[in-house]
């Protein structure tokens, strides 16, 4: 398949060829094909755009993601298994902080009368009786 810039080239050359036909009155079945064409260039240089207008978004998405991991990282510490931030009584996911640096709360649920903690995201489960926060926290 053509590249966008290749279709808008290929369309611009139809259109010129379409006003130089456009003199001849025996041309006009070859106009109507070149802009048919031009027609159908433009629609799929259309839809190249849509794709990576979507794909920017999704690629600034995941910068502004990453930026506020790298500013998180330094204040997660992993203790028994789950990621904890001081002055934060919740853990974090490890699953989703290792795999994906998103920072993901745990939240507790109503099985084990509360004591599961599931990820919001992933669905990672931990007992909440088994974590808690480091004693000590190292310094910044």
């Amino acid at each position: 398949m053509a590249t966008p810039e290749e279709l808008l080239s290929r369309s611009v050359e139809l259109v010129k060829s379409a006003y130089k036909l456009s003199k001849k009155q025996e041309a006009n079945d070859e106009i109507t094909a070149a802009l048919l064409e031009v027609r159908e260039n433009l629609q799929v240089i259309r839809e190249s755009f849509a794709d990576l207008k979507e794909a920017r978004a999704d690629l600034a998405g995941r910068v502004t993601e990453l930026e506020a991991s790298f500013a998180t990282k330094h204040e997660l510490v992993r203790n028994m298994g789950v990621y904890w931030k001081k002055g934060d009584p919740d853990p974090w996911c490890p699953n989703c902080w290792e795999n994906v640096q998103r920072g993901s709360h745990m939240n507790p649920t109503a099985v084990l009368a509360g004591r599961l903690g599931v990820c919001t995201v992933c669905n990672y489960d931990v007992n909440l009786d088994n974590v808690r926060p480091p004693a000590k926290w190292p310094k910044p």
